[in-house]
């Protein structure tokens, strides 16, 4: 069996190991140190965080299809979007 084959892929593994630590820590203190530290970040962190976030959304919705050997990004240097005017 190679890496990364089986039940659970490292990256599942790693996110339900996340999603675990998050459940039993106490909400009080997550809340209260995740508030501290977003309102620490510039705005430009912000949004670079949230574009991540939904480009990472769109690969994950994308499946197997957004897999491609070309790429429809229009040469604006983000292969996880799929510009419709690109074709």
């Amino acid at each position: 069996m190679e890496s990364g084959e089986g039940l659970v892929s490292p990256w599942v593994g790693a996110a339900l190991l996340f999603g675990l630590v998050y459940h039993f820590t106490p909400s009080a203190r997550v809340r209260e140190h995740a508030c501290r530290l977003f309102r620490k970040l510039p705005g430009f962190v912000v949004a670079l965080l949230f574009v991540g976030l939904a480009c990472g959304l769109m690969l994950l919705m994308q499946g197997s299809r957004g897999r491609s050997s070309t790429s429809s990004s229009g040469g604006f240097g983000l292969a996880c979007v799929r510009w419709p005017f690109a074709e």
